[in-house]
């Protein structure tokens, strides 16, 4: 009897150790103590805007035409609008042709054209480019170089026109003949 006895104290002690153990093993996670963290993430927007070239092309020469220079007395101012091409000389009007040029690329491009003038034309007393300026565009005398300050093509076009006229003063002291040059219109980004 004391043989089953012990058996039994021997298999209740097993039985209570290994429950025991079980509530142990329950208790203490195998893993880490605290769960794998969860990803996270965001969103990031791409985008490019592409736009066409960024070009110049010139629609008509710059011409004042013929003017006949005074015998005598002074110099006078010979005004050809880049507006409309009128040649304005000793009160009198006739039609010229203003230097006209076309800028295109995308609609709403900002750029900033410069110019320059050479030749045996910017020889002439007085010579200088005229600009538009102002709501009314009025023609202000730029020199030989200059700009007219930062433009844009427009919201639902694709081209710019710009338009130079020029001035200079004729007076008997200028030997007659062709005044000829070139006006170099270059556009650049903003």
């Amino acid at each position: 009897m004391t043989t089953l006895r012990n058996l039994l104290i021997a298999a209740g002690s097993a039985v209570a150790l290994a429950s025991l153990a079980t509530a142990a093993a329950a208790q203490t996670p195998s893993g880490p103590a605290n769960p794998a963290p969860t990803p996270k993430q965001a969103d990031a927007q791409m985008s490019v805007t592409i736009q066409s070239p960024l070009t110049v092309t010139k629609d008509s020469d710059l011409a004042f035409g013929t003017l006949i220079k005074p015998v005598s007395g002074n110099a006078l101012p010979v005004t050809l609008a880049s507006s409309n091409g009128q040649v304005t000389y000793n009160n009198q009007t006739t039609s010229g042709t203003p230097a006209v040029f076309t800028v295109t690329s995308s609609a709403g491009t900002t750029f900033t054209p410069t110019y320059t003038a050479s030749g045996a034309i910017t020889s002439l007393p007085g010579f200088a480019v005229l600009t538009p300026t102002g709501a009314q565009g009025a023609d202000a005398p730029g020199g030989l170089t200059g700009n007219m300050g930062q433009m844009a093509i427009g919201a639902n076009t694709t081209t710019r026109e710009l338009r130079y006229g020029a001035t200079f003063n004729l007076g008997p002291a200028v030997p007659p003949g062709l005044y000829s040059g070139n006006l170099n219109v270059t556009v650049n980004y903003q």
